[in-house]
């Protein structure tokens, strides 16, 4: 799960929840058995393709331990039930964690379409959403994102490249320095950001320890990596 490609999806699938990169295929009419997990991985597509209009589908969402998912809306009704962990979600357009209820594995929650939601995971968490397509998120309020392929602005159903200056606003630290989490030290790989919502996390990546996402407010730095 915590693998060099499950910490590339969580940037874009778990954190944005979208299902483009997932590859589309026929499924079989017959009975079938898909697991959560293959060759150390998620199975991140169970049934259907979520990216067609009018079709139904089913798709898994992994979730780190304390990832803040932004207040978002989908253009369709969601059904989503935990699958592993326990995943914390409201209705509202501002993230406030006074509000979020949890849900253990087996629940279940409705989320209409069009309505604003907030989410966070206490345990690295598995949700399976299921609903007709098209699956797509539209954040409320601009999210901020920096992973390996570069740093980008979210809003709505829409991305940009973030500026200089943009990047220095929304992230103290940088892709490749090295920051103390507790006693230990670990090096940034990804991080995303709300303003609007107080919200900056960061992927951290340690010798030897599984990968795990921060706060800003757990961490400080050791050294930073050189600036172009």
């Amino acid at each position: 799960m915590l693998r060099l490609f499950l910490r590339s999806r969580w940037l874009s699938a778990a954190l944005l929840a979208s299902p483009a990169g997932l590859s589309a295929q026929r499924d079989s009419a017959t009975t079938r058995i898909v697991p959560v997990w293959r060759d150390g991985q998620v199975v991140t597509r169970v049934s259907g393709d979520p990216n067609v209009a009018g079709a139904p589908y089913v798709i898994r969402i992994w979730n780190f331990d304390n990832q803040i998912v932004p207040p978002h809306t989908h253009p369709e009704d969601e059904h989503v039930v935990v699958v592993q962990g326990t995943w914390f979600v409201a209705a509202g357009e501002r993230f406030d964690r006074a509000r979020l209820q949890p849900l253990a594995v087996g629940d279940y929650a409705f989320v209409g379409q069009g309505q604003a939601h907030f989410a966070w995971s206490k345990g690295m968490t598995i949700i399976q959403v299921h609903g007709i397509g098209p699956f797509r998120t539209d954040f409320v309020d601009s999210v901020f994102v920096l992973s390996s392929a570069g740093a980008v602005a979210f809003f709505r159903n829409s991305g940009r490249p973030l500026s200089p200056s943009e990047l220095a606003a929304h992230f103290r630290y940088r892709l490749g320095d090295t920051l103390a989490v507790g006693q230990v030290w670990g090096v940034v790989r990804g991080a995303a950001a709300s303003a609007a919502n107080g919200v900056a996390q960061y992927l951290i990546e340690q010798p030897g320890e599984l990968t795990s996402l921060h706060d800003e407010t757990e961490l400080r730095p050791r050294s930073r990596s050189r600036r172009p």
